[in-house]
């Protein structure tokens, strides 16, 4: 399948995922938090992650029981996530993502992984190099059937400080926890820079000063400045958060999830429209039956008034059949074709005339014989116009057909074994 067209049918597939997500879950530190009413529950950290198990049953906690169906959005720390810069001169923006796939090993050497990959694809106007935001498919994997066991969807995974940018606009977003310190650049629906530190990094003076240049950098280059330092900060605009669909993850349990429900309700459409169709096909059935036998019958009635006038037919082919021979007889009006003869070769003369079943021939004289010929392929009633022999001089043999009659359509209806 073409790129472009691909391209097409995933962002459709990922909107559709992205319009069931109704709850807003963000990992802080050791917590999860339920952005939608502000409940949370303690997360056993390992390192620097949380196991995926007990974030289900975390979640399943902070959910009321409910017949709805849960849609998940989960918005993760950076740390959990990778970026790289990229330039890809020459690559068009519908294969881009394709190229940085194949390109991820060189990007992110050392890194063995299958890799989920989420870029902005889209033109726009900048000169940055595009950043690609990558997680492992293992981890997402893991999210998602931890959460599937529990009876939720997690629709998408995302970094959480991508959350509260997806309304657009130029601004530097800082997100610090107790492990990492992030920084993006995000305008207009595109991340221009992505930082990201360690804690224990910063305490080196070599990487802080380093740090602080960058940012100050990107704080020169974007009109605003937003700052997460706790999950309160998250919190106080949780109504504003809403997933980005360039880089919202979809896991691929997700995908085929959903294509799975959509499969299930084309067929159950297909049933219905089948049981329909046959329901309009046996209503009508009988009316077309009385109409049928209606019109038999008045075709019976038609039949036997026009016995007659078969009849009178049957008498006129058989004496067209008899009598053809004479009546169609090809006639050849000489009068009409001497008089034509005369205007086309006056003043010239002619000495020889013979005429066979609309051929003729002619023998004579004229000042120019080529024009006579070419003045005769211009009458309408002469055809095969052409010189049966050389001419001498002013002397001429010109052969030709009448093109009103058909001798040999004639013959080949009334006589078709003679030869």
């Amino acid at each position: 399948m073409p790129e472009r067209f691909k391209a097409v049918f995933e962002i459709s597939a990922k909107n559709n995922l992205l319009k069931q997500v109704n709850i807003l879950l963000l990992v802080f530190n050791d917590r999860l938090y339920n952005l939608n009413n502000g409940t949370w529950r303690t997360l056993d950290i390992n390192a620097t992650r949380a196991d995926p198990s007990q974030m289900a049953a975390a979640a399943a906690e902070l959910l009321q029981p409910s017949n709805n169906s849960h849609g998940v959005l989960l918005l993760l720390p950076a740390h959990e996530f990778l970026a790289t810069t990229a330039t890809l001169p020459g690559v068009g923006r519908d294969s881009m993502k394709a190229a940085l796939q194949l390109q991820s090993h060189a990007l992110l050497p050392g890194y063995e992984a299958d890799l989920a990959l989420a870029v902005n694809i889209h033109e726009h106007k900048t000169d940055s190099p595009d950043v690609a935001i990558w997680i492992t498919e293992q981890r997402m994997n893991e999210l998602f059937r931890a959460f599937s066991d529990r009876n939720m969807l997690l629709a998408a995974v995302m970094p959480r400080m991508l959350a509260c940018a997806a309304d657009g606009g130029d601004v530097v977003i800082e997100d610090s926890d107790l492990h990492t310190l992030s920084r993006i650049h995000y305008r207009n629906g595109v991340v221009l820079s992505w930082l990201q530190t360690s804690r224990i990094d910063l305490k080196q003076d070599a990487f802080l000063q380093q740090w602080q240049q960058l940012s100050q950098a990107d704080d020169v280059r974007a009109a605003d400045n937003m700052n997460f330092a706790s999950a309160e900060d998250y919190l106080a605009m949780s109504e504003q958060i809403v997933a980005d669909r360039e880089y919202s993850f979809i896991p691929a349990g997700a995908e085929a999830l959903k294509s799975q429900l959509q499969k299930g309700k084309r067929i159950g459409i297909f049933a219905a429209a089948a049981v329909l169709v046959v329901l309009i096909g046996l209503v009508p059935f009988l009316m077309q039956s009385i109409q049928a036998r209606s019109l038999l019958a008045t075709l019976e009635r038609q039949q036997e008034m026009a016995n007659n006038a078969r009849s009178d037919r049957d008498v006129v082919r058989a004496f067209e059949q008899e009598w053809g021979a004479f009546t169609e007889f090809p006639r050849q009006d000489l009068n009409n074709t001497l008089l034509r003869l005369q205007e086309v070769i006056s003043p010239g003369v002619l000495a020889s005339l013979e005429v066979d079943e609309g051929f003729i021939k002619l023998e004579g004289d004229s000042p120019d014989p080529q024009s006579l010929l070419e003045q005769l392929e211009q009458t309408e009633i002469f055809t095969e116009v052409d010189f049966a022999r050389a001419t001498s001089n002013t002397r001429y043999f010109i052969d030709l057909r009448m093109s009103t009659v058909d001798f040999p359509a004639y013959k080949q209806r009334y006589f078709p074994d003679v030869r």
